[in-house]
């Protein structure tokens, strides 16, 4: 069935899409000291950042909207779910 299905794509992707966690917190820490970071995709300054599993930085609006629009990073297409993003508040 469908779901089965998903689960074995994401099985797949996902050990490979997921980066060193020391990467991902040094992002955040950056982030956190105020690092100016653009979205890639819309280019605004990042107030309220979104870390993927996959290591981008987007801002919240373009990441609701991949997720929602294509369940997938739209910097690598990494398949993504809202539980795989890290928010980032500044």
């Amino acid at each position: 069935d469908e779901n089965t299905r998903v689960e074995h794509v994401l099985a797949i992707q996902k050990p490979h899409a997921i980066v060193n966690g020391e990467m991902v917190q040094e992002t955040v820490e950056r982030l956190n000291q105020g690092d100016v970071v653009h979205c890639p995709i819309c280019l605004n300054d990042l107030e309220n950042a979104v870390v993927t599993i996959c290591g981008h930085i987007l801002c919240n609006v373009c990441e609701k909207k991949s997720i929602e629009d294509r369940s997938m990073c739209p910097v690598c297409s990494t398949i993504l779910t809202r539980k795989d993003c890290l928010n980032i508040t500044r």
